[in-house]
Formats: structure tokens, C-alpha cells, sequence
């Protein structure tokens, strides 16, 4: 009897989701909107180089990465004076390792790069974050936090 009324109840669902996609229009599916965007965004990719799964030795080491950002309209206007940062930290005592800054090109865009790092003994753990700053104030715009690896 239980398995009746979860089938009946299965089909009023995918009917009602069929009803639904019927009734939608292409105007109700949102879509991404040209640039310049509504808001500040950063993102470093999850696809990095080691991959997140090495365990990282002490020393100096080459991280590979992608960052991708979009400027509102606003930040857009003021591209000049912003700046796309990538920023090593050691997580293990919440510390900044280094940094390496980009100029946006464009109000939307990746930047493929790399950053050197020179990892200190006892670092247990190892975090790469993305940021637009305002450079004249030092002002965080977008802050993202990005891949981390252990280290050993």
C-alpha cells in the first residue's frame, strides 16, 4: 500500500515539473549579463597546480593558478586604480607568505599565472585567496578564499 502512494505521489511531481517547463518562457530562465557586472566578484579556480590532493614539502615552492574576477559597473569605472591579487597564506598561524598583484584588463577576465612561495619550517598548512583591491585606500573590494594543501 506505501508503495501506491509514493508511485501516485512520484507522478503528480514529474507532471507538475512537466506543467511547469511548459509554462516557462525563454524570458524566465536567467541568464548571465553582458559586462560590465552587477557586482565585485573573485574566484580562484580549483583546478591548480600541484593538485590540492599533494602533500607540499617545506621550502620554495611554484603554485600554478587561475583567478577569475568581474568588476561591477561601478569598479569598472575605477579599473585603473584597482588591482587582482593572489595571496599565500600559512593557515596553520593565519599568516601572509606572499602576494602577487595583476592589472584587470577588462571588467571580466582570468588571469593564468604563478606565485612563489617560500614555505617556512613548520607550516602544517598552506592557502592560496583572491582579492580585488582598491589600491589608493588598500581596500578590499572581492575577497574569495581559494585551494589549500597540506605541508609537511
Amino acid at each position: 500500500m506505501q508503495r501506491a502512494r509514493s508511485g501516485s505521489l512520484r507522478l503528480v511531481i514529474v507532471i507538475a515539473a512537466a506543467l511547469a517547463a511548459v509554462r516557462c518562457s525563454k524570458d524566465d530562465i536567467p541568464t548571465t549579463p553582458a559586462p560590465p557586472f552587477i557586482i565585485t566578484d573573485v574566484a580562484i579556480s580549483k583546478f591548480v597546480d600541484p593538485a590540492v590532493t599533494t602533500v607540499v614539502p617545506v621550502g620554495i615552492r611554484k603554485f600554478r593558478f587561475d583567478v577569475s574576477y568581474t568588476l561591477s559597473s561601478a569598479d569598472d569605472s575605477r579599473r585603473a586604480n584597482l588591482s587582482v591579487v593572489v595571496a599565500a597564506f600559512r593557515t596553520d598561524t593565519d599568516s601572509l607568505l606572499t602576494t602577487a598583484s595583476f592589472s584587470p584588463g577588462n571588467s571580466g577576465s582570468t588571469v593564468h599565472d604563478s606565485i612563489i612561495v617560500t614555505i617556512p619550517t613548520g607550516t602544517t598548512g598552506l592557502e592560496l585567496d583572491g582579492g580585488v583591491l582598491y589600491v589608493p585606500l588598500d581596500t578590499i573590494v572581492a575577497f574569495s578564499y581559494g585551494p589549500s594543501w597540506t605541508v609537511k
